[in-house]
């Protein structure tokens, strides 16, 4: 891959008008498309990482494209135009739409199923020209959405090039530089012989681990937590895309720091406007590997002075993102620190793209006006039936409907090979993040369910 980095024009930030709009659904697209659940592109070609993240999720990757079909039309208004055409690589199961539309009242989507190697057959792009949108989008626009775009005489909402550079991590940290914008104490490696020298000298500043970011990475993939008096060798397809980042690992306990968290700004841009919608906090394991989300932060400043940073450096970065090229939902997470009793507020990256955060934030936006909600990921340590399990919720008292003050949404389930539940994504919605969380302890309490916390 080309250094994304060179292909920003130069001015630098976008003057599109940002907008705070906390506590509800953003203005977003007027129109319906037709959306490619290309989870395997999330790397822009790199195998080694796809490949990685498939393991990962020990084949239940092309299952997570079922996320998107009760917010696709939260995301792109269908009207009297014509419905949302959603391209998955595994079906959703019935049984869960029926619930997202009997049941909550969302507009489901046409679902069509098709490997991502697949994208270009005939068939499939006939079905997309025909469609009554003007547009198509996915995940993130690579090459190959370009492509299927070229062929069925649409355009991509994003540019290439804007999906890529937005979705960098080098780019973004020469953004901030360049804004004057807070960072990390950062090293940059131009291979894996460079890394231990970069560690040195970050322990010679007090820190005693740091991080290793690819440029581009994705749950988890693309990045390292390594010592930095003695760090094991790095992986040469680390720097697949180039040089990467090492940075100052900043923990509790270490160069005064009291304490640590990870909020998220939700953000939206648009053509003409980019709009700050939901400020969350990410749920992360000992590794930092995202498990969750939950709104309003559980551990942030409320309405105060951190609230108040994490917006002013989010209304500049999407200021940049605009100007990237790159158009749709984006995170902006943050690392906050306390050290001698100021918060020092640092962005960490951006997933420009429907993220795990994204589902949680619009469908409760939608349901609810401000509350608080909280998602999880949890699994089953044996698999069950779709409906058993629903009906387990159901039967509790649980299952959310609107108009309820709480409950649980089933956002998604990942399945099997016999196409039973092992994991899913769930969503509380309640008045306080108290509540949401009973409601959670609730949940995984059932008996006859055995739910587990787990990665995204």
């Amino acid at each position: 891959m080309a250094d994304p980095t060179a292909t920003r024009a130069a001015g630098g930030v976008s003057a599109v008008e940002v907008a705070t709009n906390l506590g509800a659904c953003p203005a977003t697209w007027d129109r319906p498309a037709v959306f490619f659940a290309n989870l395997t592109s999330l790397f822009f070609g790199n195998i080694a990482a796809t490949r990685a993240l498939c393991e990962m999720l020990e084949g239940t990757l092309n299952s997570y494209g079922g996320r998107l079909a009760p917010v696709l039309d939260l995301l792109f208004r269908e009207g009297e135009v014509g419905q949302n055409l959603l391209v998955v690589e595994s079906a959703p199961d019935g049984r869960l739409l029926e619930y997202h539309g009997g049941v909550l009242g969302l507009r489901m989507p046409e679902i069509v199923v098709a490997e991502g190697d697949r994208y270009e057959d005939p068939d499939l792009v006939a079905r997309v020209a025909e469609h009554p949108g003007g547009a198509i989008d996915g995940y993130v626009t690579d090459a190959g959405l370009v492509r299927v775009a070229e062929l069925a005489g649409k355009r991509t909402l994003s540019t290439l090039e804007g999906s890529m550079l937005a979705n960098n991590k080098l780019a973004l940290h020469r953004e901030l530089l360049r804004l004057g914008l807070p960072t990390f104490d950062t090293e940059i490696a131009a291979g894996p012989a460079e890394v231990g020298v970069c560690c040195a000298r970050l322990a010679a500043r007090g820190y005693r681990s740091a991080a290793v970011k690819a440029q581009v990475g994705a749950s988890g993939i693309g990045i390292l937590k390594v010592d930095t008096w003695r760090p094991d060798r790095v992986s040469d397809l680390m720097f697949h895309d180039g040089p990467c980042l090492i940075q100052g690992w900043v923990e509790r306990g270490i160069n005064a720091v009291r304490h640590v968290h990870s909020p998220s700004v939700q953000v939206f841009v648009g053509p003409a406007v980019a709009e700050l919608y939901d400020i969350t906090d990410q749920i992360l394991d000992a590794d930092s590997v995202h498990e969750g989300n939950i709104a309003p932060p559980h551990d942030g400043g409320g309405a105060g002075a951190e609230d108040a940073e994490l917006l002013r450096q989010a209304e500049i970065i999407a200021g940049w993102l605009h100007g990237t090229g790159y158009r749709g939902p984006a995170s902006v997470d943050f690392h906050v620190a306390t050290r001698g009793g100021v918060r020092e507020v640092r962005a960490c990256e951006i997933n420009a793209r429907i993220t795990g955060a994204t589902y949680p934030s619009l469908l409760a936006r939608h349901f609810q006006r401000r509350g608080a909600w909280l998602m999880r990921n949890l699994a089953l340590s044996a698999s069950l039936p779709t409906g058993d399990l629903l009906d387990r919720i159901a039967g509790a008292g649980l299952l959310f409907e609107p108009g309820d003050g709480r409950g649980c949404i089933p956002i998604n389930f990942n399945t099997d090979g016999a196409g039973r539940v092992v994991k899913g994504q769930f969503l509380f919605l309640a008045p306080g993040v108290e509540g949401a969380a009973d409601l959670l302890t609730e949940l995984v309490a059932l008996p006859g369910i055995d739910l587990h916390y787990d990665r995204d």
